[in-house]
């Protein structure tokens, strides 16, 4: 018997049910230091005013903060009840899976991802990536965070995200990587065309 590899389609069900069934639960949680600090430091990088796209935005905590920013947020989430929240919330939400980004082409100045790519399975990933990559204009920022580290009572002892310039084919991208808490943060060209090409993997 061959067994067959896990497709993103196989877990988008099972994933709606779980996030609809626990959404008031994540929207009184409180968020973890790390989390706030990641948050942050891609708040930081972007321009005054920018279009920022959230992808897999829950409840829509991070949203707010980005709105309260000054910042025109769309958020998306596979969870019409955590859709539902965010737009309780004044954001501009829809419900979308992550390779049906109902957006025109190189409309977001900004793409944030904090936690919710794990859930793509590693073979759906470069498409997954190069749907994000369809709707940031050249020289965008995507940001994408997971947990990393090793685990420990107090929970992650650190993760690890990526701030990535979009580019056209041929051009340069800047890379920015940080592992707090304990990690810095740097940012470093690379000759990388598009940000299907970083080959994240969970």
């Amino acid at each position: 018997m061959i067994d067959m590899p896990l497709r993103y389609a196989d877990v988008l069900r099972p994933l709606r049910e779980a996030y609809d069934a626990r959404a008031a639960q994540r929207d009184a949680l409180t968020k973890e230091p790390w989390k706030l600090a990641e948050r942050q430091a891609f708040r930081d990088r972007l321009a005054p005013g920018a279009r920022l796209l959230e992808i897999g935005a829950g409840t829509g905590q991070d949203g707010v903060y980005f709105q309260q920013e000054s910042f025109t947020v769309v958020a998306t989430d596979l969870s019409p009840v955590m859709v539902e929240h965010c737009r309780a919330k004044g954001i501009e939400a829809h419900v979308m899976d992550f390779l049906h980004l109902d957006f025109p082409a190189g409309s977001f100045d900004a793409v944030f991802a904090m936690n919710c790519l794990l859930h793509v399975p590693n073979h759906d990933l470069p498409a997954v990536l190069a749907a994000i990559r369809a709707v940031l204009r050249p020289g965008g920022l995507f940001f994408v965070g997971v947990y990393g580290g090793n685990e420990s009572a107090e929970g992650p002892r650190a993760t690890t995200s990526t701030g990535r310039r979009a580019s056209s084919p041929g051009e340069p991208t800047s890379n920015c990587s940080a592992s707090p808490p304990h990690g810095s943060t740097s940012w470093t060209s690379t000759p990388s065309a598009s940000a299907a090409a970083t080959g994240f993997s969970h």
